[in-house]
């Protein structure tokens, strides 16, 4: 497949493969502002009386705390979603894309782009049948369990 063609130097260069690809890009100070959403959190639950007295609050904020920065940090969520991807690649139910090291960092996820469609399109005012959406539940519970327990 030819691709795009671009000077660099004087010289022209021709990309050997194009891939379609899906970059998401933490916005700034997200990663900062988690220590005070969990405060304020961590207020929320303790004044309004809505968890019980036994519940260990400063556990549940640290745990919260931990999962939060996983989930700021893109280069360990490619190495994650490409740990994950070859797991599933026996299972032709699913398909993950491939996330892009080259093109990623702590702040940019770049994957191959993967056409789909939203799992909440697939309602019966769109059409599918009550079988289609069931069939659609089990696919789900079946990569939930396998990601709980095999994984």
């Amino acid at each position: 497949m030819e691709g795009n063609t671009r000077k660099k130097r004087g010289s022209r260069s021709k990309a050997d493969v194009v891939v379609s690809t899906h970059t998401a890009i933490l916005f700034l100070g997200v990663a900062d502002s988690i220590e005070s959403d969990l405060l304020n959190l961590k207020r929320l639950v303790t004044y309004s009386g809505f968890a019980p007295k036994s519940f260990y609050i400063d556990e549940a904020m640290n745990y919260a705390r931990e999962e939060l920065s996983k989930e700021c940090d893109y280069e360990e969520e490619a190495e994650k979603q490409n740990l994950f991807r070859s797991m599933m690649l026996n299972d032709d139910r699913f398909v993950v894309p491939k996330a892009i090291s080259s093109v990623s960092s702590k702040r940019v996820l770049t994957s191959e782009w993967v056409n789909g469609k939203p799992i909440d399109k697939f309602d019966a005012a769109a059409g599918y049948s009550q079988e289609t959406r069931d069939k659609l539940g089990n696919l789900l519970m079946d990569l939930t369990l396998k990601e709980l327990y095999v994984m």
